[in-house]
């Protein structure tokens, strides 16, 4: 194990790595390496992917398009 310091951490910061730590149960030390996992594995979503996945699934479930036509029936439906 390695041991790592980290300084000038904004107070807000420091309250909220703080609060989520009490929140579940851990340690400030074990809540901030959870945290640290956590963005280190995020990945870069790729835009073209994500777009043809939404059109996939819109294809998929067949749902009506959300156009401003769309929206202003359903507001006046709503308001009847």
């Amino acid at each position: 194990m390695y041991t790592l310091k980290i300084e000038n951490v904004p107070s807000d910061l420091y309250e909220q790595l703080n609060q989520s730590a009490a929140e579940h149960g851990r340690s400030l030390n074990d809540e901030a390496i959870v945290w640290l996992k956590h963005a280190l594995h995020l990945k870069r979503v790729d835009p073209e992917k994500f777009i043809a996945r939404i059109e996939s699934l819109n294809k998929e479930v067949s749902l009506p398009s959300l156009t401003d036509d769309f929206l202003k029936q359903a507001k006046e439906l709503g308001r009847q």
